[in-house]
C-alpha cells in the first residue's frame, strides 16, 4: 500500500523512535554506572549496572510486546500470567548472577519489586505519548473536516434553493408523465441531501453508504445509451447488519471509475462490488483504462484519491489496506477495512 507521503516518513519515525531508545536506556546505564553509593570499584560498577540495565530491557519490551499481543486485544490473564512468569524469570537470574558473580546481595523479591515499578514507569511514559498523538491526530481530522465544510460552503449555492428547484423540476416531470426524469431529479435530490446534510457525521451505517453508491451508478447510467458498448455492474454480498462506516468513503472510487473509465468511442467497463464478512469490509472498484493521460506521475487515476488515502490513515490507522493497480488495460482500486 502506497500512502501519501507516509513511505516516506515511516523510515524516518522508525529510525527517531530507534534512536531515542538507545538514547534513554545509555542515560539510564550512565546513571546506574555512577558510584553513587560506596565505594564500588569501577570495573564491578560497570558489570552490575550492564547486567542490571539488560534485565531491565528484556522485561519492559518483554512488557510492550505482552501488551500488543495481549492486553490490547483484552486477553488479560494471558498478559498477567506471561508478565508475572517473565519478571519472575529475570528477577531470580538478576539475583543469582548478582550474588554468584559479583558476590553482592539482592533477593528475587526486591528485584521483582524494582522491575514492577519501571514496568509502571515506561508504561506511564508510552500512555502519555499515545495521548499526545491522538490528540495531534483528533485535531488533524477536525482541522480536516472543517477545510471541507468551507470548501463545500464555497461551492455550493443556498441549499434550500437548490433543494425548492430539484423539487419543482420532479414535480414538473410528474405532471408530464416523464417517470425517467422524475426519478432522475429524485435521485439527485436525495444524492445532494446525502453530501450536503447526512455525511456530516463521524460515522453512517454502512447500508446508507451503500444506498447512496447505487443512487450514484444509476445517475450516471443516464448519461448512456442503449447503443453505447459500456457495461456497468454493482454487486453487494455479505450481512451489512448494523456496521458502521466514516461518509464519504467509498463514493470518490465509483467517482473516479466513472471519469476515467468511460468513453463513447470504445467498449468501456466498470464492476463495483462490496463484501461484507464479519466486521471486514471488501471493496472493489475495476475500470477500463480510457487513455494514459489520466494517470499521474505516481500512477494514481486521480488526485482526489489523496485525500480518500489521507482519511484512512487518520480514521482507520492499522485498520484498512488500500491497493491501487493498473493492469492489462484496466485499473483497479480495492480497499479492505475494519469496521465497527
Amino acid at each position: 500500500m502506497k500512502l501519501c507521503g507516509y513511505h516516506d516518513a515511516l523510515p524516518r519515525a522508525i529510525g527517531c523512535r530507534w534512536l531515542q531508545h538507545v538514547g534513554f536506556w545509555v542515560v539510564l546505564f550512565c546513571l546506574s554506572a555512577l558510584p553513587i553509593v560506596g565505594r564500588m570499584p569501577f570495573h564491578t560498577r560497570v558489570v552490575y549496572a550492564s547486567a542490571y540495565i539488560l534485565s531491565l530491557v528484556v522485561v519492559v519490551y518483554a512488557h510492550f510486546w505482552l501488551w500488543a499481543r495481549f492486553l490490547a486485544r483484552k486477553r488479560y490473564w494471558r498478559y498477567a500470567g506471561g508478565l508475572v512468569a517473565t519478571v519472575a524469570v529475570v528477577a531470580l537470574a538478576q539475583s543469582r548472577f548478582v550474588t554468584g558473580y559479583l558476590g553482592m546481595g539482592g533477593s528475587p523479591a526486591a528485584y521483582a519489586l524494582n522491575f514492577g515499578f519501571f514496568i509502571l514507569f515506561t508504561s506511564a511514559i508510552r500512555l502519555g505519548k499515545s495521548g499526545i498523538r491522538q490528540q495531534i491526530e483528533f485535531q488533524e481530522i477536525k482541522a480536516k473536516h472543517l477545510q471541507t465544510e468551507l470548501e463545500l460552503l464555497r461551492a455550493q449555492i443556498n441549499p434550500h434553493f437548490l433543494f425548492n428547484t430539484l423539487n419543482n423540476l420532479y414535480a414538473m416531470a410528474q405532471r408530464q408523465q416523464d417517470s425517467s426524469t422524475a426519478d432522475a431529479v429524485a435521485r439527485l435530490s436525495h444524492l445532494m441531501r446525502y453530501i450536503i446534510y447526512d455525511s456530516a457525521v463521524g460515522r453512517i451505517a454502512l447500508c446508507r453508504e451503500i444506498e447512496q453508491l447505487r443512487g450514484y451508478i444509476e445517475l450516471q447510467k443516464l448519461r448512456f445509451s442503449e447503443q453505447d458498448d459500456i457495461d456497468v455492474s454493482f454487486t453487494v454480498s455479505g450481512d451489512v447488519g448494523d456496521l458502521v462506516v466514516a461518509p464519504m468513503l467509498l463514493l470518490p472510487f465509483v467517482e473516479n471509475a466513472f471519469k476515467h473509465g468511460i468513453s463513447l468511442h470504445q467498449p468501456s467497463r466498470i464492476l463495483i462490488d462490496v463484501n461484507v464478512a464479519g466486521r471486514t469490509l471488501v471493496f472493489r472498484a475495476v475500470n477500463t483504462v480510457r487513455t494514459a493521460a489520466t494517470t499521474n506521475a505516481n500512477g494514481d487515476p486521480a488526485l482526489g484519491l489523496k485525500n480518500v488515502r489521507r482519511r484512512l490513515e487518520l480514521l482507520y490507522p492499522g485498520g484498512h489496506e488500500l491497493h491501487l493497480g493498473q493492469v492489462d488495460g484496466q485499473f483497479t482500486a480495492r480497499l479492505q477495512l475494519t469496521l465497527q
